[in-house]
């Protein structure tokens, strides 16, 4: 009769045949013997059904594969939990592995306090073979922790499979039906529990692929954590709101930096949720999160949004330079949900301006396609674009940090290649009013920019900005509008900070002292340079600050394992005490037992000569007399 697992292991399976025999491998490696693996094959379409079946022809005493239709990975988990029969339920990716003492570890430790919920810490292998350990958490493996301790200190740490559940615990919930449903499910789940422990050792290798979800900065399935993020705020328990409102907005802001093609969406989220998050969180506990909140939470905030505006007039066809970087735009600057409008002829009306039709009949459309991209910006807002720039990187968040950002094409003047606004911006109105006075000149709108910006508001080109690797920019209009540096929108410098590039004016080769050479811009030479060697004395002095940053990370877990061995320490002292008064005890009740059992010894002796050689009588008289003297003693 085959005996009933304590551990059920629930492993969702869809075209996994590159990954799923390690991930088999390493869980029939456990330590820890009685558990049973469930893997919920969803549609595969690949081998990784017949990879599935093979194991379970090997292990059937182990292993047991159910098949259904495509659903997600949150049905599939579902479908597992209810086919579980163990006590305890551990979440396996099929792209992971494991220690093989993962399953001993968790379960000693749920066992012990009664867990609902153990979890660990794991590995985390990036897509470049970087290695570094994640979900650590500042708990004592000796001590019960509740929900409420578990979402104060984890701020957005979202990891399903490194956890053991208790079944009955779990089958309180079900994992929703879109994509990140483990980001949706899981801090609703902890903030119920009542029981939780952490074992500090990272048992699990959370594995990335280029082809995973997670791996993904701009497919639909991103739209997802969108929905994850409500389903946290709308189920999770309300009795530790106060937990929950900083937990919502650290998670929402870390979604920002890790998928910036969809920043818009999460920041609409985040400025949704003011009231709750600011009614909730106590800032004096949470100061670095009440910073990254204050321009998001500001009475006046909008967003510019995420529309691309390009011209085209003259009928002409672009040239194959300015197709391809047209084409570029969607996956690079912007993702699907975002609109690239082209202006011409044909929704442009080239007579409501009798200075703009007379340069459209001089075929002068580049200042044409500028009063129609601005016209545009200060109506709807959005992106106006130069057919010249080709994409290099996901521009969204930048429509998240102002009003309005322009870019200094050099150190003289300003970029009429790439600017944006929201609707009805002053700064585009005026520079829109400016543009009107400059329609006869050939650069109108870069002139009109140069005064609005450079005159007008006073701003003027600093090397600072280009050597300052972190903030690129400055401020004007009340912090309003931001000025980037030339090598963020202007220039690409190859230092992985470039949101988009001019490729205006091809190099020219010349023929110099009969050798051929290439002909650039001065200022750009300069300034290349300069950033070429501020470069690396910035990476030379961050490589100081990260061994430095690994040195207080490596004291801080020194201290936490000297804190630990002196709390074992001291328990094993009071251990040793109690024994010690233990065995004083015993001692003592040891030498009243052997002293009863001597007097037990010589009474029985006693009774067993009385029994066989009782007094004689006429000693009687004479033990009567004693026993009489005894009680009445001569005085």
């Amino acid at each position: 009769m085959k005996k009933t697992p304590k551990i059920s292991v629930i492993m969702p399976m869809y075209n996994a045949e590159k990954y799923i025999r390690a991930a088999l491998d390493s869980i029939l490696d456990q330590t820890f013997h009685s558990y049973e693996i469930l893997i919920i094959n969803d549609g595969s379409t690949d081998n990784s059904l017949s990879i599935a079946e093979e194991y379970c022809q090997k292990h059937p005493d182990k292993i047991q594969v159910i098949s259904q239709e495509n659903a997600g990975a949150g049905a599939a988990r579902n479908l597992g939990v209810k086919k579980a029969s163990g006590s305890y339920v551990l979440f396996m990716d099929s792209d992971d592995t494991v220690e093989k003492d993962m399953l001993s570890g968790l379960y000693a430790s749920a066992i012990r306090h009664h867990s609902e919920v153990a979890f660990c810490p794991f590995y985390r292998h990036g897509l470049h073979e970087e290695i570094t350990i994640e979900g650590s958490f500042n708990f004592s493996p000796r001590k019960v922790y509740t929900g409420e301790d578990f979402i104060k200190n984890s701020e957005y740490i979202i990891t399903t499979c490194t956890k053991l559940y208790q079944i009955d615990f779990i089958r309180r919930f079900e994992f929703p039906s879109f994509w990140f449903e483990d980001v949706a499910l899981l801090p609703v789940m902890m903030s119920y529990a009542n029981r939780i422990t952490y074992v500090p050792y990272a048992y699990y290798h959370y594995l990335r692929h280029d082809s995973s979800t997670v791996s993904s900065v701009s497919n639909k399935q991103i739209l997802g954590s969108v929905d994850a993020v409500r389903y946290i705020k709308e189920h999770a328990n309300p009795e530790i709101v106060q937990q929950m409102a900083p937990y919502i907005a650290h998670l929402l802001l870390f979604m920002c930096v890790r998928r910036p093609a969809f920043a818009d969406l999460y920041v609409n989220l985040l400025t949704e949720y003011k009231g709750f998050i600011t009614e909730n969180t106590d800032f004096a506990e949470h100061p670095h999160l009440q910073n990254r909140l204050k321009s998001y939470f500001q009475e006046d905030y909008a967003m510019i949004p995420k529309q691309i505006f390009y011209d085209h007039f003259g009928k002409q066809p672009l040239s194959p330079a300015q197709e391809e970087n047209v084409k570029g735009w969607q996956g690079t600057l912007v993702e699907f949900d975002a609109k690239i409008i082209c202006l011409n002829e044909e929704n442009c009306d080239i007579a409501e301006h009798p200075l703009v039709e007379k340069a459209y009949q001089e075929g002068r459309f580049g200042i044409v396609g500028q009063y129609f991209k601005c016209k545009r910006l200060l109506e709807e807002g959005g992106i106006a674009l130069s057919t010249d720039i080709r994409g290099y990187k996901y521009i969204t968040r930048l429509l998240t940090r102002a009003r309005a950002f322009f870019a200094f094409y050099d150190d003289t003047s300003i970029s009429s290649h790439i600017y944006a606004s929201v609707p009805g911006e002053p700064i585009i109105r005026d520079a829109f009013g400016l543009l009107q006075d400059h329609l006869a000149e050939p650069q109108g709108m870069s002139a009109a920019l140069s005064e609005l910006l450079l005159q007008k508001n006073g701003a003027s080109y600093s090397y600072q900005w280009e050597s300052n690797f972190k903030s690129k920019y400055m401020k004007i209009c009340h912090g309003t509008t931001r000025i980037y540096s030339t090598n963020v929108l202007t220039w690409d410098y190859g230092l992985g900070t470039t949101i988009a590039a001019i490729h205006r004016e091809q190099p020219q080769l010349v023929e110099r002292d009969g050798e051929r050479c290439c002909e650039v811009n001065a200022f750009y030479y300069r300034t290349l340079q300069k950033l070429t060697r501020d470069y690396l004395l910035y990476k030379k002095d961050q490589a100081r600050q990260d061994v430095s940053k690994q040195n207080v990370k490596l004291q801080k877990k020194i201290a936490y394992f000297r804190g630990r061995v002196a709390e074992q320490t001291e328990e094993m002292d009071a251990q040793i005490k109690r024994m010690k008064l233990l065995k004083a005890k015993n001692t003592h009740y040891l030498s009243l037992i052997n002293d009863f059992k001597r007097r037990k010894m010589v009474w029985l002796a006693y009774r067993i000569s009385m029994k066989f050689s009782p007094p004689k009588e006429d000693a009687l008289p004479a033990l009567a007399e004693e026993a009489n003297d005894a009680e009445h003693p001569i005085q």
